[in-house]
């Protein structure tokens, strides 16, 4: 189960999130422009043994502007990584508003994975920690 407000994922037998006191389902909240390939992400995000998803875990924060973040995720995806994408703070404002984000994107993979995807993530930097 997933809160919409805080979106974390938590075990299948709470109804109420501890954190925010939201109410939890069964989809994550995304934000507009960012729901295609949700249900590609979902099917492919692992779970525990109960059954629920695993918790996502902040991997990093990219410019989208750029594009670092289409290939972050498709760099991850390759590897099999699935991703979940963000705008951080009142980026959501700035899209509805002005039609674009802060040009800022957090990207999530499943704490399972974080190690991984941060371990491809160092291989695709240089030392100035630029795209290579």
């Amino acid at each position: 189960m997933w809160c919409r407000e805080c979106n974390e994922a938590f075990d299948d037998d709470i109804s109420e999130c501890p954190f925010c006191g939201g109410v939890l389902s069964e989809m994550p909240k995304m934000e507009w422009g960012m729901e295609a390939g949700l249900e590609e992400t979902l099917a492919s995000w692992p779970t525990r043994e109960d059954g629920g998803p695993v918790k996502k875990a902040l991997l990093t924060t990219v410019s989208s502007s750029a594009m670092e973040d289409e290939i972050f995720c498709t760099m991850l995806a390759s590897f099999d990584i699935p991703t979940l994408k963000e705008l951080p703070g009142n980026g959501i404002l700035w899209k509805t508003i002005l039609g674009t984000g802060t040009r800022a994107v957090d990207i999530f993979v499943p704490e399972t994975m974080l190690e991984e995807a941060a371990k491809l993530l160092q291989n695709t930097e240089d030392s100035d920690g630029k795209l290579s």
